[in-house]
Formats: structure tokens, C-alpha cells, sequence
């Protein structure tokens, strides 16, 4: 295999350091965007979960549905009752 030099080596290391990333610091970076950078990248990402199967689909709000519910559990979000909820939404809507 040939050895990888000059831009494409250094796009290569940028994927790689990428990779590596964990998720609260590719959103930091993200959010640095500009906001039609942002804005793309908010595409992309959607359409690719369009993509997923019924199973992905119900394991993954599987998955958040549980961290949700760790986040109520540890007191770092407050539960607010549906029908605030809905008279809030009805507020905003006037």
C-alpha cells in the first residue's frame, strides 16, 4: 500500500482526530459552525437516521427514553405535568 503524503494525509489525520472525538466535544465543535455550515450538517445528519430500520429506530428511543428517565432519577431535570405542558404550547400558538 502507498504510503499517504501531503493534503491527503493531513485531511486523513483530521478524520482520524475526528473519530476519536466523543460526542459533547463534536457538538461543541459543531455549534462553532457557521450557521449554513450548521445548518448543512443538521440535514445530513437527519437524513441519515432516515435510513434506520423499525428496530434501530425503537432501540434507540429505547435508549433515550432511559436516559430521560436517569435524568429525572438524578434531579437534573423536573418533571412539569401535561397539562401545563399543553397550555404553554396553546400560549405560544395564540
Amino acid at each position: 500500500m502507498k504510503a499517504v503524503r501531503g493534503p491527503t494525509q493531513s485531511v486523513w489525520e483530521g478524520w482520524c482526530t475526528l473519530r476519536r472525538m466523543d460526542v459533547n466535544t463534536l457538538e461543541h465543535e459543531a455549534l462553532g459552525l457557521p450557521s449554513n455550515e450548521r445548518a448543512r450538517l443538521a440535514v445530513d445528519l437527519i437524513e441519515s437516521l432516515e435510513n434506520l430500520s423499525d428496530c434501530e429506530v425503537e432501540r434507540l428511543w429505547l435508549a433515550e427514553s432511559q436516559r430521560r428517565v436517569r435524568q429525572v432519577d438524578k434531579g437534573e431535570v423536573a418533571m412539569v405535568p401535561a397539562e401545563v405542558v399543553a397550555a404553554r404550547v396553546t400560549d405560544l400558538l395564540r
